[in-house]
């Protein structure tokens, strides 16, 4: 079976410390902390959406899944599931990109004359 990548966009609850705060306080931070979750898509139906951030196969070939996240539905912002591109090609860049990044430029060669 083969699993999409994707990108999930969702409000979580939160809690703060015991500080005291006063109803102007609380009013500044009454939202929702907006959270944006990557993963194998494994489950996504009316409850919610089940995403592994791993995935392996075992000895047998079968897919197998570690940290998962359960997002209910509805935490999910509207059209907050995106699938990601996951590309040789753009690996293959940014591979290069790295490569280069970490080649340490070689040293300047003096001109005759010029200082």
């Amino acid at each position: 079976m083969a699993f999409q990548f994707v990108r999930v966009l969702w409000n979580d609850a939160w809690m703060d410390a015991t500080e005291p705060k006063t109803v102007a306080d609380i009013a500044a931070e009454h939202k929702p902390l907006v959270v944006e979750s990557f993963g194998w898509l494994i489950i996504d139906d009316a409850e919610g959406v089940s995403l592994a951030s791993e995935r392996y196969l075992d000895t047998n070939e079968h897919d197998v899944f570690r940290a998962k996240t359960f997002i209910p539905r509805a935490m999910i912002r509207p059209n907050g599931i995106t699938p990601v591109n996951l590309t040789k090609k753009r690996a293959k860049k940014l591979l290069k990109k790295l490569t280069a990044d970490a080649t340490p430029a070689p040293p300047a060669v003096p001109h005759p004359g010029k200082e």
